[in-house]
């Protein structure tokens, strides 16, 4: 899952399915430092840190404007 694009669609279709009160997403990999996390070796790209960022503005449902609850 190297594009944010991805990320974007995956949430919204975990909402979709899942409805909940609260959820919660962890985005694993070793990661490159500031270059990028969640490298995808079959297409060679990663998320920047930039673009991951303000994902969850990007995903379906209510802008997010509190905090999040855990980091």
């Amino acid at each position: 899952m190297g594009d944010w694009n991805r990320l974007v669609r995956f949430v919204s279709w975990a909402e979709d399915l899942f409805p909940a009160k609260k959820y919660m997403l962890i985005v694993w990999n070793h990661g490159a430092g500031w270059r990028g996390i969640s490298f995808d070796e079959s297409s060679q790209n990663s998320i920047s840190v930039p673009a991951l960022g303000p994902w969850p503005n990007r995903a379906v449902g209510p802008p997010v404007d509190a905090p999040p609850e855990l980091v």
